[in-house]
C-alpha cells in the first residue's frame, strides 16, 4: 500500500559532529529548530534550479580537455 505523500515520516540520519554543530548554529541564526533548519535546507535544495554559473556548456568542457591534452603533448594543435 502506497503511503500518503503528505504524511510526515521520521528519518534517521548520520552526520559528523562538526556538521551538526554548523547546522545548529545556522538554525539559531535563522531562528529555526534544528529539525526545521534541516527540512528547510532539504526543501530548498530540491526546489533550486541550477544557476547559470553552475552550468558549464559542453563546448567549454571540450575546449578545456583539448587544451590540457595539447599542453601534455597527447594531441597535436590544429
Amino acid at each position: 500500500m502506497a503511503k500518503n505523500p503528505d504524511q510526515v515520516v521520521q528519518v534517521n540520519l548520520r552526520i559528523t559532529e562538526e556538521l551538526r554543530l554548523t547546522l545548529v548554529a545556522e538554525a539559531e541564526k535563522s531562528q529555526r529548530s534544528f529539525n526545521a533548519e534541516l527540512l528547510h535546507r532539504l526543501q530548498e535544495s530540491c526546489r533550486r534550479k541550477p544557476r547559470a554559473r553552475e552550468i558549464v556548456p559542453s563546448k567549454v568542457v571540450e575546449n578545456a580537455v583539448e587544451m590540457v591534452l595539447q599542453r601534455h603533448g597527447l594531441i597535436k594543435k590544429d
